[in-house]
C-alpha cells in the first residue's frame, strides 16, 4: 500500500504547484498589461513633447510669415521627417498685436489606441524687417 499512497501524494503535490503558477502567472499578467499602458504613455508624452519643441522651432523661425495671417487662421506643419506614427501638429493664429503673433499650438500623436492631444498658447515676437531678411 505504501507505494500507491506515494504515488497519490505526488500527484497531490504536482496539482497544488500548478494551481499556484497559474495563480502567479495571472497576476503577472495584469501587472504586465499596466506596465505596457505606462511604458506606451510615457513613449506618447515624448513624442509629443518632441512635436511641440519642433513647432515652437518652426513658429519661432517663421514668425514673420505668421504675421502675415489673420487671426483664426490655422497652419497644418508636417511632422512626418520626426518619423513619429499618427504625429500631427496644428498652429493657430490667435491674435496679432503690438509686435507680438498669439498662437494656439496642438500637438497629437497616438499607437494604437492610445492618443496623447497636448495643446500650448505661445506669444511670438514678430522681427524687425531688417533682421527677418538676413
Amino acid at each position: 500500500m505504501r507505494p500507491d499512497r506515494q504515488k497519490g501524494f505526488v500527484l497531490f503535490v504536482v496539482i497544488i504547484f500548478m494551481t499556484v503558477l497559474g495563480l502567479a502567472l495571472a497576476i503577472l499578467t495584469s501587472h504586465l498589461k499596466n506596465l505596457a499602458y505606462e511604458t506606451t504613455t510615457e513613449r506618447l508624452k515624448v513624442y509629443n513633447d518632441n512635436i511641440v519643441s519642433s513647432s515652437m522651432a518652426w513658429a519661432n523661425h517663421n514668425a514673420k510669415q505668421l504675421a502675415k495671417k489673420t487671426a483664426g487662421q490655422t497652419i497644418d506643419l508636417d511632422v512626418s521627417e520626426l518619423s513619429i506614427n499618427g504625429g500631427r501638429a496644428t498652429i493657430t493664429v490667435t491674435a496679432i498685436e503690438g509686435g507680438k503673433i498669439k498662437i494656439n499650438l496642438t500637438a497629437e500623436c497616438s499607437r494604437g489606441r492610445v492618443i496623447l492631444k497636448r495643446t500650448r498658447n505661445a506669444t511670438l515676437k514678430i522681427p524687425p524687417e531688417n533682421q527677418a531678411n538676413q
